[in-house]
């Protein structure tokens, strides 16, 4: 933000003056060049600064790279230290448009309502609950106590088990998006020893019955392609693998159905997408295929009451929904709920108790 407002203020007089001083403090460096020749489908390409994409990266550990990077980060402090009043006094006036203290419309979920709210003076969220009867507030997750100590921090999704009592969630201290995930007790109000490192912000899916959820693990190359079911208590290294994506062309994600009946496990590329299936309420953790992937197929799952519905492209691009008996998953049987339009493009759609 900071610096989107000083480059709309560049045309005043007064700012183009600061610039030109700070520009003037230290000379900005210029990494060399050094060509690197990438020859593909018979075109050859020059890349003069591919040296600076470190052969281990994520992890940067090439000493020439590094002093390049040192040379970058010393000019921006040197060109930010001359302008500090002017980022001090744009800082307070982005600041004094934001109410410091709010609260999010509560969410009711079985006996308590779940909200954030922010206090002010303070920078991070607070992520609490109230019981619908006594109206006692519960912090459960307190992100301003989590960043202490840390130059950066972010939350990525946390989520309840199913008898409200356990939170698991992720964060990101080092803002490289690879997520450590934790899990807080509610009743002793501590957190568990049960830690899990190298994670993507993906949902935890907590299972119903077994002690334990069900999360998306990274690569070596931060592709998430891996889920994982994590038995409360255990190493990391004992967790069960349950799927595993082999093309690299495609991503892994995970979610609940709408009624937390089932684990949808989704596996996809921008024009094609596979999904599986785990019932949470029993002990097979064996996911099984909705409907195969084909290419170009794109469907999108849900279930209630006995019938998955599905968001599809079978028929045509504008998608059309329809339902299966979760007896058959025959897409042939398929009963329709909403056909398919040309003149009506589908983009969603949810599944409630009665509607």
């Amino acid at each position: 933000v900071l610096l989107k407002e000083i480059s709309y203020a560049n045309s005043s007089p007064i700012t183009s003056s600061i610039t030109h001083l700070a520009k003037e403090l230290i000379a900005p460096p210029k990494a060399a060049k050094k060509a690197s020749v990438h020859t593909l489908h018979n075109d050859t390409r020059i890349d003069n600064y591919a040296w600076l994409r470190d052969p281990k990266w994520p992890e940067i550990s090439d000493p020439e790279v590094l002093s390049y990077l040192n040379s970058e980060k010393k000019y921006a402090e040197a060109f930010f230290k001359s302008i500090e009043k002017v980022q001090e006094k744009l800082y307070q006036e982005i600041k004094s448009r934001i109410p410091e203290e709010d609260s999010s419309y509560p969410i009711n979920v079985d006996k308590y309502e779940y909200y954030d709210r922010s206090e002010k003076g303070r920078n991070y969220l607070l992520h609490c609950r109230k019981n619908r009867v006594t109206k006692k507030e519960e912090v459960l997750i307190d992100e301003n106590e989590l960043a202490k100590g840390s130059t950066f921090y972010k939350l990525g999704q946390f989520e309840l088990s199913h008898d409200h009592q356990l939170i698991a969630f992720s964060e990101d201290t080092l803002g490289q998006e690879r997520y450590v995930l934790r899990i807080k007790d509610l009743k002793t109000n501590t957190f568990l020893s049960d830690v899990l490192t190298n994670l993507t912000t993906e949902k935890v899916v907590w299972h119903k019955k077994l002690k334990g959820f069900f999360y998306v693990a990274l690569n070596d190359k931060l592709r998430a392609d891996r889920v994982f079911f994590h038995r409360m208590g255990d190493p990391q290294d004992k967790d069960q693998l349950i799927y595993q994506e082999k093309d690299e062309t495609f991503s892994v994600g995970i979610k609940y159905s709408s009624d937390r009946t089932y684990l949808f496990l989704e596996t996809s590329k921008s024009d094609t997408q596979e999904h599986y299936f785990i019932c949470l309420e029993q002990d097979n953790l064996s996911p099984k295929v909705l409907i195969p992937r084909k290419e170009g197929h794109l469907y999108l799952p849900d279930y209630l009451n006995g019938y998955f519905y599905f968001l599809t492209n079978d028929k045509g691009s504008n998608f059309r929904l329809v339902k299966v008996s979760s007896n058959t998953l025959n897409l042939d049987e398929a009963e329709q709920v909403v056909e398919y339009s040309t003149a009506k493009y589908l983009v969603n759609f949810y599944l409630y108790k009665n509607y």
